[in-house]
């Protein structure tokens, strides 16, 4: 488990980049797993505070992302539902948006696309996690 980390005075999702990175290494989730750079003009403004997280938290697949979360502390996950649920209404309805003009476009997607539908998977695996392990009530 990744211990409570020092913030030194970090933003939220330099935090959280930090602390994904060391469970990314930690749980040996590979390059292909993940989106890891994502281009800014693919999306809305007012998420781009989002995308350093996104690159980092966006593990599409269940056991990889389980693991990762799993080895969290309580402070990155309290951190990573706090941080997605500051943005949940825009996201939301852009993914939304996305999954229409997705349908629209047969079926071809971005990488943003992607990395968003796996950081709010993250942070409502993160939030499963917290109630369960750890008895803490939070919204996403």
């Amino acid at each position: 488990m990744v211990t409570e980390m020092e913030t030194n005075g970090e933003d939220d999702c330099t935090f959280l980049v930090r602390a994904g990175r060391e469970l990314i290494e930690q749980c040996g989730i590979g390059d292909d797993l993940r989106h890891r750079t994502l281009d800014p003009a693919n999306v809305p403004p007012e998420l781009h505070p989002l995308i350093s997280c996104a690159e980092v938290w966006n593990v599409g697949d269940d056991y990889y992302r389980g693991d990762m979360l799993n080895r969290a502390s309580s402070e990155v996950l309290r951190r990573l539902v706090q941080t997605v649920h500051k943005y949940i209404e825009p996201l939301n309805e852009w993914l939304e948006a996305q999954f229409i003009e997705f349908d629209q476009r047969g079926g071809k997607s971005t990488d943003e696309l992607y990395a968003f539908v796996w950081l709010r998977a993250s942070a409502v695996d993160a939030l499963s996690k917290l109630r369960v392990k750890f008895g803490e009530n939070h919204r996403l």
